[in-house]
């Protein structure tokens, strides 16, 4: 993880390392609903992205 906590609902954040970074490569996209655990995973749901995405895979741009 790339943080030193949790993204938060209304944080801007950027995925990294996993094919979705490609797809949405230099994006800053808001966190829609803030870190639960999906599947024995960490995830977060973002604006605009139809899948979770593991809060591993996040770095926070701007809180």
């Amino acid at each position: 993880m790339a943080n030193n906590r949790f993204p938060k609902v209304g944080d801007k954040v950027k995925i990294i390392d996993c094919k979705r970074a490609e797809k949405y490569n230099g994006k800053e996209i808001l966190v829609k609903k803030s870190a639960f655990v999906f599947d024995r995973e960490i995830v977060a749901q973002l604006e605009g992205v139809k899948t979770y995405i593991p809060v591993r895979n996040l770095e926070i741009i701007k809180a």
